[in-house]
């Protein structure tokens, strides 16, 4: 019987979160939350983490990343979801400036 193992880079974006300068390209754009973590793979299934995964803001022009410590990681997580939000129509445009003002905060 031949198993099949090994490790592989998983990469989530949750979605933009707000206009940053770029400080490479100098490009106001939104940018992606991203989070990156190494898994240890089962014929090619991901079973569980290894190590602490990673987070950061990532300029969508050049790439660009800034990683984000543990406060921030909540701010943009929860930013990106509301703009997932209010792009998909789930909410008016009311509740999303309220919401991220709340956020901003």
């Amino acid at each position: 019987m031949i198993i099949i193992f090994g490790t592989k880079n998983i990469t989530k974006n949750y979605g933009v979160t707000n206009k940053i300068e770029c400080p490479h390209c100098h490009n106001t754009e939104f940018w992606h939350y991203l989070k990156t973590g190494l898994w240890f793979t089962l014929f090619w299934i991901p079973i569980f983490p290894l190590g602490s995964s990673k987070h950061f803001l990532v300029c969508p022009i050049c790439n660009v990343n800034i990683a984000l410590n543990g406060s921030d990681r909540e701010k943009y997580r929860k930013l990106a979801e509301l703009n997932q939000k209010f792009t998909s129509g789930k909410i008016s445009e009311e509740e999303y400036r309220e919401l991220s003002n709340d956020i901003q905060e």
